[in-house]
């Protein structure tokens, strides 16, 4: 079932739909989404509950954040419905692919501090150790239409547009 996002502007640019979106902390039930880490900083699509890149936010699924501290650094834990998150040996978001699961306990992921000004100011964003940019082999974004595309972080040949994941919080 879709999620209502909260203030939601649907602009056609390109063939694509792009949405004014409100974003907030990762914690709590949320959606994912993808935002270019350049120009104008726009929301690019979302996550399918398998960690899949879709531009058809009709597609973007649940995600829950556990949220906690270590030594005063924020710790996530994101699981969706197909299970916990993490990032495979090879830099792919994955959550929950059967034969692909996270050694031992689900992946502490961290988070870009908003005030901190980078990489995107007033926005929180995932990472996982100093990493956290990604894109896809194909299309970055992909279509309206294309079917949902694996992330993983950028080696910077890819072409098109880069994205950071930041948390969209459910309209109440």
């Amino acid at each position: 079932m879709p999620l209502l996002l909260q203030n939601i502007l649907v602009l056609g640019l390109s063939g694509l739909t792009a949405a004014a979106t409100s974003f907030g902390s990762f914690s709590g039930l949320g959606e994912i989404h993808t935002v270019w880490s350049e120009g104008d900083h726009s929301d690019l699509g979302c996550l399918t509950s398998t960690g899949l890149w879709t531009a058809d936010l009709t597609r973007c699924d649940l995600f829950e954040v556990d949220r906690h501290a270590s030594d005063n650094t924020v710790l996530l834990n994101l699981t969706s419905a197909a299970g916990s998150c993490f990032i495979t040996n090879n830099g792919r978001f994955r959550c929950g692919l059967k034969g692909n699961k996270p050694p031992g306990k689900a992946l502490d992921f961290g988070v870009y501090d908003k005030n901190l000004g980078y990489p995107i100011p007033g926005l929180e964003v995932l990472r996982l150790g100093m990493y956290g940019l990604m894109a896809s082999d194909g299309k970055n974004p992909p279509d309206v239409n294309d079917e949902p595309q694996e992330l993983h972080f950028v080696s910077f040949i890819e072409k098109g547009k880069y994205v950071w994941l930041a948390f969209v919080e459910p309209k109440i």
